[in-house]
């Protein structure tokens, strides 16, 4: 799923029509609120999660993710704050199948 296609409203179409398979969902540059739908009920099947709104780190990181083997959090300019970072950390364990976590762009 693109942010092109959350910005159409295809969102839920594309997800019900899904069944239950397991989902990459790529956020872009797109306010998660227009993902909310899918990360509130079907973060369990995600398995790649893309995000280049750290800043949205909390509500994109709420729910467990047992699937979930990439997870990109991506920035030009920002930075995780103590709070995104704190829940980076404690979402973690609910990943356990994690292979992959790519935090680009964030200065040290």
């Amino acid at each position: 799923m693109t942010p092109a296609a959350a910005k159409k409203g295809l969102l839920d179409v594309f997800a019900e029509r899904s069944g239950k398979r397991p989902l990459t969902v790529d956020v872009g540059d797109v306010a998660s609120g227009l993902y909310m739908s899918i990360l509130s009920t079907d973060m369990y099947r995600i398995q790649t999660l893309i995000s280049e709104v750290p800043r949205d780190v909390g509500m994109l990181l709420e729910k467990p993710a047992p699937l979930l083997r990439t997870l990109c959090l991506r920035s030009q300019d920002s930075f995780l704050a103590e709070s995104e970072a704190r829940t980076l950390f404690d979402f973690l364990p609910s990943a356990p199948g994690i292979q992959r976590l790519e935090l680009r762009g964030f200065p040290l």
